[in-house]
């Protein structure tokens, strides 16, 4: 096997991974939860952020910063504070699970430019 195909692997199971597991969530959502707390997936609980983040790249087109995904973020919610460290850990894990890629890497003062990966092939 080549590191291409690898690569390639790793992305799409990466992407069958996260359709699963969103579809998990949905399901979860939509049953409900009766008689116990109805907090959101947002709402304090770890890894909330990380959901946020997610969500917004999904929405987002082109390249961006981590300060585009911190201005969404503001302007989803704009009384939530936001760690740039931690919305930076957050940019770099999801560099390197393949959610998306870093076009740019920063240099200095200079911001790390990402992008989301093309969208795979469907073998036919």
């Amino acid at each position: 096997m080549k590191e291409a195909e690898y690569l390639r692997l790793k992305r799409q199971a990466l992407v069958e991974y996260h359709m699963k597991l969103d579809a998990i969530e949905t399901v979860w959502k939509l049953a409900g939860t009766k008689g116990k707390s109805t907090k959101s997936a947002t709402s304090g609980k770890r890894g909330g952020l990380t959901q946020e983040v997610r969500q917004i790249i999904q929405a987002m087109r082109g390249n961006f910063t981590l300060r585009d995904v911190e201005a969404s973020l503001k302007k989803a919610n704009p009384n939530r504070t936001i760690r740039l460290p931690s919305l930076s850990t957050i940019l770099l894990r999801l560099s390197s699970d393949s959610v998306i890629k870093t076009v740019t890497p920063g240099v200095g003062r200079q911001a790390t430019v990402y992008s989301k990966p093309e969208p795979l092939a469907q073998a036919s």
